[in-house]
């Protein structure tokens, strides 16, 4: 699991889980979840994923983190970032990255940091430095505090056409609200 992906997760535990869950907290949760309240679904996938009250079960999180991620809920999105990456039982380069682009064109500041580092690297992807560009710019606008410098490291190796055609491809995502960043 990349060390990016690793960074997401465990701030969604910590905001989700805030401490050891009772019995009654789960219960609450799985009963909230089974209504189809798609932050109970994240939490219940989350529950499952860390064995917090109940054994492991990644089969369990990946179910409930398809539900909270298929209403549009970022969070189950990042769970299944989670389960489709590298060294997961259900590794999946393909479902890994739909998930990290449909956060990120929600506007979801880490997916876009991770989108872009993926470009950069070619990991899961082939390796786009005008896209990397593009997504490190959307990074940098919604404060990611390293995102300036890692767009301009990346726009240093950009010839001046690519650069240009780069900078028009951020515009066009940011005026079509991320819709149209690729």
């Amino acid at each position: 699991m990349k060390i990016t992906t690793v960074f997401q997760f465990l701030i969604l535990s910590i905001v989700f889980a805030g401490g050891v869950f009772a019995q009654s907290d789960f219960e609450v949760t799985k009963a909230l979840a089974e209504k189809g309240d798609a932050k109970q679904q994240f939490g219940l996938g989350l529950l499952y994923y860390l064995g917090e009250g109940v054994p492991k079960d990644f089969s369990e999180s990946l179910k409930w983190w398809k539900l909270s991620a298929n209403q549009g809920n970022v969070d189950g999105m990042t769970g299944l970032q989670i389960i489709f990456s590298e060294g997961s039982p259900f590794e999946n380069v393909r479902e890994r990255l739909r998930w990290v682009k449909l956060s990120a064109e929600k506007g979801y500041a880490p997916s876009a940091n991770l989108l872009a580092s993926m470009y950069e690297t070619g990991d899961g992807v082939p390796q786009n430095y005008m896209r990397a560009y593009v997504w490190y710019s959307v990074f940098a606008a919604q404060g990611g505090i390293f995102a300036p410098g890692d767009r301009d490291r990346i726009g240093s190796t950009l010839s001046p056409q690519d650069l240009s055609k780069a900078q028009a491809l951020a515009t066009k995502c940011f005026e079509s609200n991320y819709k149209d960043c690729e």
